[in-house]
């Protein structure tokens, strides 16, 4: 008697562990997914493994991109989050749980499973930052290729940093809004408005110029400014180019070359000052103002430079900001369409590197100041 009696209390202890965990596990389920899923709901769910090292050895693996727009929960092996990865973050994928979902987000049925993956995870611990990597799970519903990453409207002006004369400070959105206004266009409306004001390089002045293969020089009143090339020095090689002389700026424009870099120089034939671009700057319509752009060499985003000119053709840098999350699809591939406003095609950018091509949109960009 004793014996049934503790046989059928085991049964119901085991009843209610099971029925526990499975309301626990569906909990951990249900936020699943992207950051902000109050709309997201998992329809059916299908384990085949558990969130182990196992792997199912016939799928392929690879490198996908984060989808989602709120960005991509990492979990632990436990369910518990890791990390969020923002939307267009690389993804390697190491491997395949078996465990099948699919899910209603906002009426949109997706479907997937659990991949394995690894994340690098920086942390404040004790008032220092701790950095490690962690394995853990992610739904590849919401994983992609590069083909699909396309620069969304709310990434245009997020994170954008002022740079002034090498200070970096992050803007509010309030003053950026001050100083420009960037919207997305179609093809269409990029093809029907472009028009491109391009310097007007009169190569063949060379007066009061020398050049050699180790020498330029330029005579500017009673001085002689020189540029020497260091073509051997490899990191701190430089080498100069003259490209031509420009009226509308009343002066020589030269191309540098260094180690892993280039930029341009434009050197006043009255005063020999000089004035440097990061690109061959584009000329406004009304030649009160020109600006240069181009993806960043080591951390992808792009910079655009403002640049005014006086009425005495003198060139003051009037605006240095870095745009994080988007680079022109072509360095210096700029088109004004009014004297403050221009258009260009962009992709998303590529911090990590990986050379994947991102689709070709197209921007304005109108300066307010």
């Amino acid at each position: 008697m004793i014996k049934k009696y503790i046989q059928v209390l085991s049964l119901i202890f085991c009843c209610y562990l099971f029925f526990s965990c499975a309301q626990k596990k569906e909990i951990k389920i249900k936020e699943l997914a992207v950051a902000n899923a109050n709309e997201i709901k998992v329809l059916k769910r299908s384990p085949k493994a558990t969130q182990t090292e196992s792997v199912n050895e016939k799928e392929s693996y690879g490198k996908k991109y984060v989808l989602a727009e709120n960005g991509l929960i990492v979990r632990d092996k436990h369910g518990d989050k890791i990390i969020t990865l923002p939307y267009g973050s690389l993804v390697e994928v190491q491997g395949y749980t078996g465990d099948s979902l699919e899910v209603n987000d906002n009426g949109k049925l997706i479907k997937g499973q659990r991949v394995f993956t690894e994340v690098y995870v920086k942390e404040e611990y004790l008032g220092d930052t701790i950095s490690y990597y962690a394995k853990g799970t992610v739904f590849d519903g919401y994983l992609g290729k590069s083909s699909a990453i396309k620069v969304l409207e709310k990434q245009l002006k997020k994170g954008v940093i002022a740079v002034k004369e090498d200070k970096e400070e992050e803007l509010s959105r309030s003053i950026l809004d001050s100083l420009l206004d960037i919207e997305l266009m179609t093809e269409d409306q990029f093809v029907s408005e472009k028009k491109r004001e391009r310097l007007k390089i009169d190569t063949k002045k060379r007066k009061n110029t020398k050049f050699n293969d180790s020498i330029l020089s330029f005579s500017i009143k009673d001085s002689i400014v020189t540029l020497k090339n260091k073509p051997n020095l490899e990191v701190e090689k430089e080498e100069y180019r003259y490209l031509g002389f420009v009226k509308e700026l009343n002066g020589y424009l030269i191309k540098g070359e260094y180690w892993e870099w280039d930029d341009y120089l434009l050197i006043d034939q009255t005063t020999g000052s000089k004035t440097k671009f990061q690109e061959q700057p584009v000329l406004a319509p009304q030649k009160d103002k020109m600006i240069t752009i181009r993806e960043q060499l080591y951390d992808s985003g792009a910079t655009l430079e403002v640049f005014s000119i006086d009425k005495d053709i003198e060139i003051h840098k009037e605006l240095e900001l870095y745009f994080p999350n988007w680079v022109p699809y072509e360095d210096g591939k700029v088109h004004w369409i009014s004297d403050t406003e221009f258009v260009l095609a962009i992709k998303q950018a590529d911090p990590e590197l990986t050379g994947n091509e991102f689709p070709k949109q197209y921007i304005k960009i109108n300066l307010k100041k």
